[in-house]
């Protein structure tokens, strides 16, 4: 069969016209590119050919129904026709052979057996193993499933010699642990199941399977780049994660009420009692009663997991874990114990507590997508035997959510005495991780979505709640990995927890000594208005090279020099603002010099700690312990969602960032010069702008060019994203599309490049300066004329 399914596909492309092994296609032809890449799906998971040639079968009279030919296409080549229609006929031979037919009646009949074998009775189920086509694309997702679903083994032994079963009902489970417990509990077999998630379309199918001494499953459940992903993902972004999983597994999803929104989005719609959370099981449906199409494929997936983990006996290269068994890492071997199950080489995870210096930035250096900026080492050092070690290490059901009220929020009375109170009366401070409330003196808040939006008062605005804590990541215990894995989600979620922490310090820090920096920034500034007024004399300020980074972009730097003149005084932001006098309406200033009304504004904008030291005439060790490592530049460190990033790089915000310290002088323009002449520097009326001399050599005449003459464009095509030249822009026409007064259309042959432009409007084509009077110009004339 394999060789006449060769030729066959061979035949298919020559009909086609489309190469499936081409990286590039036509629009017109991606309806037949999909087929194609649906046809190498079956041939890959399917060395029998079988799926591949039913699927053929059904593509090429979809493709043959839509072919269509003029009548004069038809008489100018005959014989290409007839030699076409020859390949459709053998085409259609191959796949209509009696070999196939009988295969293909195999087939339904084995399906239907199979559905008798289950119990299943309904009608519309047997219509729907009757269809050809439809078992095909079930077949073939069935056969990419058991190669795509994540495999994970808990315990390894010795196979059973009993032949499994299929559970014939589908269960729902709060969580994996209490799944486990079950598939360990069951006699041999197979069973399909529903783990519930806080966040919907989290929530995962798992089959799962005893097998002797081994128990496993295989699972739709979403991988995440780290423990905080699910959280962060936009909602569309989510929704097409869950819609791609609907459509490569055929799992009962029609069991989660799912609604499917524009652009292909599909969620689980809120509040439904299916995917409430509960720490047992509860039977949903028997299979039986699924939807055809999932009754159909849940029974060729048992076909197929039959084979690989029971007749094969696969084994996974490593064992896997789940988050709670870091808290109780004899939990499998007592579950393994309970039921007389024979295991070998099970491994306990040993696991301490981890401390900030365990989670430290040169300790977790190696686990990072991206090598960190480390521009927040500092904050690190600075605070982080500030913080508790219990607070890093949080295990739950990912329902709770851990919120931390700092000390210096608290002050606000509405928040104190009304908000905060209610909370705690509401709300238990039993904590995962034995976290207990912190004496650096913030409250700890336990608490569930749905529990904030109860005990919150009504007239409080919950965003409001939120932007007045910090809250920790608890890491849900029904994750599931290797050990490696698992302790790799420990480490990131204690990190994440450390970063949080830093937070709070940072900021108490921030409200207690902001007033007190910026008035010694104040100050210093004003003491050092004589090395200011000669930089503003000079006309620059120098400062060490600083880079910054930005997305997609190559670093500038914001070193050099930091001071600029500006005409005219209407500039705000800036933190320190020096002026004899103002009006009411802040609108006018006195000089600094001369105390007339200021024009001109003398404006330093610094980016570092070293430019902060040279508007202070200081070193940098001179400054406030915390301006010495303070800069406004935020570089560019990846995409936090999508990668596994250092949270010290993105979850945290320096609130020292966010203070302007640029420093404006106002001046009057004789003061300006005052200063100018203090210094030894000549007068500098940088304001007037001298006149320009009209040169009668340089102006140049609009001409309506004809083919093959030389002329001046004024537009740049960036084409394949090249930066322009200097002027001029010399070319040659090309070709005249159109003429015109206004409307005319001129391609040019650009010197620079040979590239070719398209100028409209023959008013910005010019006469080149360097060229003399020629015939261009007497074209020019003879036009106007």
């Amino acid at each position: 069969m394999n060789n006449y399914i060769t030729h066959a596909l061979d035949l298919w492309i020559e009909i086609t016209g489309a190469d499936p092994r081409a990286n590039t296609f036509r629009i017109r032809d991606f309806d037949v590119y999909e087929m194609n890449r649906e046809l190498k799906e079956s041939v890959f998971y399917d060395p029998t050919h079988l799926t591949t040639a039913i699927l053929m079968k059904y593509f090429l009279n979809e493709y043959l129904e839509n072919r269509s030919f003029t009548v004069k296409s038809v008489l100018e080549d005959y014989d290409a026709l007839t030699t076409y229609l020859a390949k459709c006929r053998k085409l259609l031979g191959l796949l209509d052979r009696e070999e196939l037919a009988e295969l293909v009646q195999s087939f339904k009949v084995e399906m239907k057996d199979a559905l008798s074998h289950y119990g299943v009775e309904r009608p519309d189920v047997f219509a729907a193993a009757e269809n050809a086509t439809n078992l095909a694309f079930l077949r073939r997702d069935a056969l990419r499933s058991i190669e795509t679903l994540s495999i994970h083994q808990f315990t390894q032994g010795e196979p059973d010699s009993e032949w499994p079963i299929m559970y014939k009902t589908v269960n729902q489970f709060g969580n994996i642990e209490a799944l486990i417990q079950s598939a360990c509990r069951m006699k041999s077999g197979i069973s399909l199941n529903l783990i519930s998630d806080p966040k919907s379309d989290a929530s995962y199918f798992v089959f799962a399977y005893r097998n002797g001494g081994t128990v496993g499953i295989l699972t739709d459940k979403p991988k995440f780049d780290h423990p905080m992903q699910k959280h962060m993902s936009r909602t569309r972004a989510s929704g097409r994660s869950f819609m791609e999983r609907i459509a490569r597994n055929h799992f009962p999803y029609s069991l989660m009420d799912i609604a499917y929104g524009d652009n292909g989005r599909a969620y689980v719609r809120e509040g439904t009692t299916v995917l409430s959370m509960q720490s047992g099981s509860a039977p949903m449906k028997e299979i039986k009663d699924l939807e055809p199409d999932e009754i159909l494929w849940a029974i060729m997936m048992v076909s197929l997991i039959e084979e690989k983990m029971f007749r094969q006996n696969y084994k996974t290269l490593d064992l896997s874990y789940t988050g709670s068994m870091i808290r109780s890492s004899t939990m499998m071997l007592e579950t393994v114990k309970e039921n007389q199950l024979v295991v070998t080489g099970y491994l306990t995870l040993d696991v301490p507590r981890l401390t900030s210096s365990d989670v430290s930035t040169e300790n977790m250096l190696d686990e990072w997508e991206h090598e960190p900026t480390r521009k927040h080492d500092w904050i690190e050092k600075r605070y982080s035997h500030k913080v508790p070690d219990s607070m890093l290490n949080t295990l739950g059901d990912d329902g709770k959510k851990i919120y931390l009220v700092p000390d210096h929020v608290t002050k606000d009375s509405d928040f104190s005495r009304r908000i905060l109170p209610h909370l705690l009366e509401e709300t238990s401070l039993m904590l995962p991780g034995d976290v207990q409330t912190s004496e650096s003196g913030y409250q700890v808040i336990l608490l569930t979505d749905q529990e904030l939006k109860h005990t919150l008062d009504f007239s409080y605005d919950r965003e409001e709640f939120l932007r007045k804590t910090r809250q920790l990541h608890v890491m849900d215990s029904t994750i599931i990995g290797t050990a490696k894995e698992v302790l790799a989600d420990l480490r990131w979620t204690a990190r994440y927890n450390l970063v949080k922490l830093l937070q709070i310090e940072l900021d108490r820090e921030y409200h207690e000594r902001c007033d007190e920096v910026i008035r010694w920034y104040h100050d210093a500034v004003r003491k050092n208005l004589p090395n200011l007024y000669r930089a503003i004399a000079e006309g620059k300020l120098v400062v060490p090279s600083v880079l910054e980074h930005r997305f997609a972009s190559e670093p500038a730097d914001r070193g050099g020099n930091i001071i600029s003149i500006h005409k005219g005084v209407e500039y705000y932001g800036h933190q320190v603002r020096l002026h004899t006098w103002k009006n009411s309406a802040g609108s006018q200033f006195g000089c600094m010099v001369n105390d007339s009304q200021a024009s001109l504004l003398a404006l330093f904008r610094p980016h570092s700690a070293a430019a902060l030291a040279a508007i202070c005439s200081c070193e940098v060790c001179d400054l406030p312990d915390i301006l010495q490592h303070w800069t406004d530049i935020d570089p560019y460190h990846g995409n936090d969602i999508l990668s596994r990033l250092d949270p010290l790089e993105w979850a945290i915000s320096n609130p020292w960032m966010k203070l302007n310290f640029d420093v404006g002088i106002y001046l009057s323009k004789t003061g300006y010069n005052e200063l100018r002449k203090r210094y030894g520097f000549p007068p500098n009326k940088f304001w007037i702008k001298p006149k320009e001399k009209t040169d009668a050599n340089a102006r140049q005449i609009s001409v309506r060019p004809k083919l093959g003459d030389e002329v001046e464009f004024h537009k740049w095509s960036y084409i394949g994203h090249k930066r322009a030249p200097e002027l001029p822009w010399i070319g040659v026409v090309e070709k005249v599309v159109r003429e015109g007064r206004v409307h005319g259309v001129y391609h040019i042959k650009r010197h620079h490049d040979g590239e070719i432009v398209i100028i409209h409007g023959y008013e910005n084509l010019t006469i080149p300066k360097r060229v003399a009077e020629s015939s261009v110009v007497r074209a020019a004339i003879t036009n106007d004329e």
